[in-house]
């Protein structure tokens, strides 16, 4: 914020230092956000291990111990947390990472990325006679998020609904609104209201003549009617049932 990104004639000395100190500021700020991530002990332990582009070559003798440490230290950080680790047998999982690193080594399929690399492992290789104790291993890892892009995504898509013009919308009606937008039906011909209607019409309590008090909630039940008759335009025009309510 503030800084110049034009190569001007007029703001070149001021460019050259504004560009030192972004790059400095943006270095500083990777590191922060990553380093922590890097030094992680789980993550360290699968780069040390999983990772098949850091294995020694088939003809080393490193390769005979490379990673044994590291998925003995998965197996035990996993052990008793998840269902799927019931299964899991450590002593046959390493049996199954000796012969893994020889036999695969110089696969055709060898030179793949990482996670390429075990899915098709994961996908040709789980049998009785294959590796499936590794194969858990790499199918749990491979569900760790190591970055916070996930977050970052649902705080753009708070600020598009939170913007200026609204500020004054309360944060549950802000949920409220992401949940529908995530979870809810993406067109209205896949939306049937007259699950809600009837919940709606539950909990109003109509007078001795039938007349609902409450304005606010008058108005609503009136608005939900008239989705309902939107959606059996929709149903009409096209001949598909309204799909269940959300």
């Amino acid at each position: 914020m503030g800084f110049n990104l034009e190569n001007q004639e007029d703001g070149a000395l001021n460019f050259e230092a504004d560009r030192r100190e972004i790059l400095d500021c943006t270095i500083l700020y990777l590191k922060g956000r990553f380093d922590p991530l890097l030094s992680d002990p789980l993550l360290t332990s699968m780069r040390n291990s999983f990772e098949h582009s850091q294995w020694p070559p088939r003809e080393d003798p490193r390769l005979k111990d490379w990673g044994v440490t590291e998925v003995n230290f998965i197996a035990a950080h996993y052990k008793g947390r998840l269902a799927s680790m019931e299964r899991f047998d450590l002593r046959e999982a390493l049996h199954e990472w000796s012969r893994l690193k020889k036999e695969l080594h110089s696969a055709a399929f060898f030179g793949l990325s990482y996670k390429k690399f075990w899915e098709h492992v994961s996908r040709h290789f789980d049998t009785p006679h294959g590796y499936p104790n590794v194969i858990l291993l790499t199918r749990i890892t491979s569900l760790l998020l190591p970055d916070s892009s996930i977050c970052e995504v649902g705080f753009s898509a708070y600020n598009r609904v939170h913007t200026a013009q609204m500020a004054n919308l309360k944060t549950s009606t802000v949920c409220s609104v992401l949940s529908i937008k995530a979870l809810g039906p993406k067109t209205i011909s896949d939306f049937n209201p007259s699950n809600i209607y009837e919940m709606w019409m539950g909990i109003i309590t109509p007078d001795a003549n039938c007349l609902i008090k409450c304005p606010r909630r008058r108005n609503i039940a009136a608005m939900i009617r008239k989705m309902m008759q939107a959606a059996q335009v929709v149903h009409d025009k096209t001949g598909a049932l309204p799909a269940p309510g959300p």
